[in-house]
């Protein structure tokens, strides 16, 4: 199964339910995610996309053959999209980056307006 062949079947007991490892590795993978995004580091497309991949996997356990009984492909079909999104805005925060010559924020937040 290879050297990460242990993570698809790792489960811990909560509540008397088991929940796979790496579940909760890809959850915490997105919470540092949205932390590292709130502080503006660009760690947080790689870190996301990381936790996008194993929830993927938790999504398909069938195609991956694990414990789950059901797949769900509508999660797993938002961990491509969110993975996707990561990559472009990982991409467009370097972009700007070198074109502001690091001295602006790579990325400016603003509010949505029609204009």
């Amino acid at each position: 199964m290879g050297p990460l062949g242990w993570l698809l079947d790792a489960q811990v007991h909560v509540a008397g339910s088991p929940v796979l490892v790496r579940e909760i590795v890809g959850n915490v993978f997105g919470l540092g995610s949205a932390l590292l995004g709130l502080r503006r580091v660009v760690w947080a497309w790689p870190v996301g996309m990381i936790g996008n991949a194993l929830l993927f996997t938790v999504f398909l356990g069938g195609v991956f053959v694990t414990p789950q009984a059901h797949d769900l492909y509508g999660q797993a079909g938002r961990q491509v999209f969110f993975f996707a999104v990561s990559v472009y805005g990982w991409w467009r925060w370097s972009r700007n980056r070198r074109a502001g010559g690091g001295e602006e924020p790579a990325v400016v937040p603003r509010w949505a307006t029609w204009p």
